[in-house]
């Protein structure tokens, strides 16, 4: 994360669907406003026979690249099922920034599971 670098998925046995969405739920089809909650809400889907173990990590760096948000949730996918998680955003200053979500074999593995998923945003005053 961060400046670091980001190891490659090569066996892809998770896989997502994000969607951003406002504060009522909604899909994000306009710039949100400084104060409003962005939501990142992602299916994940598991091909493993087993539970597997996650962290569902979303990242905001601003227009200068300095990370301004992080946060990340550990949970799990049951054998071979859908699972929905969600990470709030309040944005407090205007401006361009890039969203980045990851899945990870957890935070203290660091082991990718799905390919990162990166979306810019503007924030309005």
């Amino acid at each position: 994360l961060a400046n670091s670098y980001v190891p490659q998925v090569t066996m892809p046995l998770v896989s997502a669907s994000t969607q951003i969405n406002d504060h009522t739920g909604r899909p994000l089809l306009q710039s949100p406003h400084v104060g409003q909650t962005v939501n990142f809400n992602s299916m994940i889907s598991s091909k493993y026979q087993n539970s597997q173990k996650i962290s569902y990590i979303v990242q905001i760096k601003d227009s200068n690249n300095k990370v301004v948000f992080l946060k990340w949730l550990d949970s799990s996918v049951v054998n071979l099922s859908t699972t929905n998680t969600s990470i709030s955003w309040v944005p407090v200053l205007p401006g361009i920034y890039s969203a980045e979500v990851y899945i990870w074999n957890g935070m203290d593995s660091l082991v990718p599971l799905t390919d990162q998923s990166q979306y810019k945003i503007q924030i309005l005053p």
